[in-house]
């Protein structure tokens, strides 16, 4: 008994589905799909850019809640950390200018 390997495989391999039987042997059908796709998730991303666009905006329409007060802000430590980045300020000017000390006598 002789097995035809050729035709079985071919039996075997071919799906029944018209739309299946070309993927990966028509390049038409194949970029088709990959634009098909790309644009489905085109799509998608953009809906759910727009869903998030208007959740943020109804979100920030919403009336705040008058009744909360504000925490207290110690001044002194605030007047502590602004003198420190005055001095960091200057310090980095400083630099920038470059040597300012006496000239080299030797030059």
């Amino acid at each position: 008994m002789k097995i035809n390997l050729k035709s079985s495989t071919k039996r075997i391999m071919k799906p029944k589905l018209g739309l299946l039987r070309g993927i990966g042997r028509d390049p038409y059908l194949d970029w088709v799909l990959v634009l098909g796709v790309a644009l489905l998730f085109a799509f998608v991303l953009t809906a759910y850019g727009i869903a998030q666009y208007f959740a943020a905006g109804s979100a920030q329409s919403a009336p705040a809640d008058s009744g909360a007060s504000l925490p207290k802000i110690d001044t002194a430590s605030l007047q502590k950390i602004l003198n420190s980045y005055d001095a960091r300020s200057a310090a980095s000017e400083s630099l920038s200018k470059g040597y300012s000390g006496p000239t080299d006598p030797s030059i």
